[in-house]
């Protein structure tokens, strides 16, 4: 009888075990990133945007050679595929501008953050793809986005939610003058403060699953 109940100790024993083991295994962020995709939670309401906007004619032209204007944004630029910053292109910026800011946000998600790029200089007419744009032309910066992260987060709406994403360049009297990994709520503040010439905005939708 000893043994049978001391058998039946370890039995029991080992089951809470697995039993724990499994709970570890399934917990977690609750993003399971899509196929292949980065481990990355989905963007929330709430986290700030970029406010400043409207100022000039609407005038400068933003394109990319990934996706057309409205058209759906390909997965290899969001948090399913490989998150990278897609190429961007823009044209039209006023000759008295002195700098721009690029900002990707989802207006959707009250104006969540993908992307922050300020100072960049008037010279500079786009940016190539790449995974984390960790070189930016001399005087540019890259701000936080609103994952916390300096640089790209591509878009990763709640699942069964489509989502339109803009990619917006404004021209600038002045540079901001912000250090690197600057917040939206600090450009906000300085985009204020500075004489937004002209502006252009390119818009893409994506979902997950």
């Amino acid at each position: 009888m000893k043994s049978a109940t001391f058998g039946l100790r370890i039995t029991a024993g080992l089951l809470v075990l697995l039993g724990a083991a499994m709970v570890l295994a399934c917990g977690g962020d609750d993003d399971d990133g899509g196929s292949g995709g980065t481990d990355k939670t989905p963007e929330a309401s709430g986290s700030g945007g970029i406010d400043a906007g409207g100022g000039g004619n609407g005038k400068i032209e933003v394109t990319s050679s990934a996706f057309q204007d409205g058209d759906a944004i390909p997965e290899k630029y969001t948090c399913s595929g490989d998150d990278m910053a897609p190429p961007v292109k823009w044209s039209g910026v006023p000759g008295d501008a002195k700098a721009l800011v690029l900002v990707m946000d989802d207006p959707d998600a009250d104006g969540f953050v993908h992307w922050l790029v300020y100072d960049i200089p008037v010279k500079v007419t786009g940016f190539e793809e790449t995974p984390d744009l960790a070189t930016l032309p001399s005087g540019a910066k890259h701000g936080v986005n609103g994952f916390g992260d300096v640089g790209y987060g591509g878009p990763c709406p709640p699942g069964g939610e489509e989502h339109m994403y803009r990619i917006r360049i404004l021209a600038l009297g002045s540079e901001l003058g912000l250090d690197a990994g600057a917040t939206a709520d600090d450009v906000n503040a300085a985009i204020a403060d500075a004489d937004v010439l002209d502006e252009g905005k390119l818009e893409g939708t994506f979902a997950r699953e």
